[in-house]
């Protein structure tokens, strides 16, 4: 069983990710757009090069700490079909806007899937970092505890990118931007809330 001081540790480590992947994924890509945006003619070029932010974020941390974001692999992976699309249908921003939506909406239906099929995919990750001994994670409580935040995620995740999509579709680039800020933090502090409130009381 890991300390009271290693926990506290751990959480201090988790919310500084947090912090640094809300300023690269959120904040600074919407502070580029806004910055670059009067002086292009169109929404596409100020947003695809906003938008490769976190792209670029997900290299360098491969690069120089040789671990791989499996989430920034998948937007880059959609980010390159996007440009492709928006280049074909003449310089459409609206492929671009997708990107994050679709990416959210895939990890929201592999972890929704996962929870179906019995095998939450929260339980196989903290299984495969050895967050806890593997006793732990036999315990029923603890198990169905992991089952429902994986299912909360799942959930979170894939209602939140349906409403992305829907603010893509008929907001303008700048206030879908903004909006798509707003919705994000919302649904990280739902989760959060969920954690505290909901999953934290199972017995």
């Amino acid at each position: 069983m890991h300390s009271e001081k290693e926990r506290k540790q751990r959480l201090q480590q988790t919310k500084k990710k947090l912090i640094r992947s809300l300023f690269f994924n959120l904040l600074l890509p919407c502070f580029v757009y806004m910055v670059l945006r009067p002086h292009f003619t169109t929404d596409t070029a100020p947003l695809a090069i906003s938008t490769i932010i976190p792209v670029i974020k997900t290299m360098v941390q491969w690069i120089w700490q040789h671990r791989v974001d499996w989430i920034g692999v998948i937007s880059t992976f959609i980010l390159s079909i996007a440009l492709v699309i928006s280049f074909i249908s003449g310089r459409n921003s609206l492929p671009i806007k997708l990107v994050h939506p679709a990416v959210f909406g895939i990890i929201g239906l592999i972890f929704i899937i996962s929870v179906l099929a019995k095998k939450p995919l929260l339980l196989i990750i903290f299984r495969a970092i050895g967050q806890q001994n593997k006793e732990h994670y036999n315990n029923p409580v603890v198990h169905k505890k992991i089952t429902v935040m994986t299912a909360l995620v799942g959930g979170v995740s894939f209602i939140g990118s349906i409403i992305h999509i829907v603010m893509a579709i008929v907001l303008p680039t700048g206030s879908f931007l903004v909006m798509s800020n707003m919705v994000s933090v919302g649904a990280i502090a739902i989760l959060i809330v969920g954690a505290k409130f909901i999953v934290s009381k199972i017995k």
